[in-house]
């Protein structure tokens, strides 16, 4: 039986919003779904990662309900979006080469990491090694952008070249 896209996206919104809503209530309590309870600290940044840690193996209650919550809300967003988008591209080049661009992040981090302790030395800072958490976000979208020219191109060879070379399925 087929579903109409709005009747689709109007369930996938509302098991997302009720997923966050169930973690949001069970956490900020304290009650049910995690092992370890969250505490307040002293920076805002820590009081959101004591919020978030959840235990990933074995899965708890709370991990679920965040993973399976966003994963919701960004299937309903996918049903509403252009079928040919940037962005969704970008998704889609990312997400049909991951084993070849895990394996390319760990060879451009290594690199990076070696040009910047030429450039400043051992590891600075309180946090994370950096000072701010927002070096964190600016080096992903670093990554993300050196990534995607890689990504693009090994996703189209693969595409064109999956009959004669088997062995780029394991990429």
């Amino acid at each position: 039986r087929s579903v109409s896209e709005l009747t689709r996206r109007k369930i996938l919104v509302a098991l997302g919003v009720a997923c966050i809503g169930l973690l949001v209530l069970l956490r900020g309590l304290n009650l049910y779904g995690e092992a370890t309870p969250w505490t307040p600290q002293e920076a805002a940044i820590e009081t959101v990662m004591s919020f978030l840690n959840f235990t990933k193996y074995p899965p708890s209650l709370d991990y679920l309900l965040i993973t399976l919550g966003v994963g919701f809300l960004l299937l309903a967003w996918f049903e509403s979006v252009r079928r040919e988008n940037q962005l969704l591209n970008a998704i889609k080049a990312f997400g049909s080469v991951p084993m070849f661009i895990y394996v390319v992040h760990l060879y451009v981090l290594l690199a990076a990491y070696w040009v910047l302790f030429l450039i400043f030395g051992p590891t600075h800072g309180e946090r994370f090694g950096l000072n701010s958490v927002t070096w964190i976000w600016v080096g992903a979208i670093v990554l993300i952008a050196v990534h995607y020219p890689v990504a693009s191109k090994f996703a189209d060879y693969k595409h064109r070249e999956k009959r004669d070379k088997p062995w780029l399925s394991y990429f």
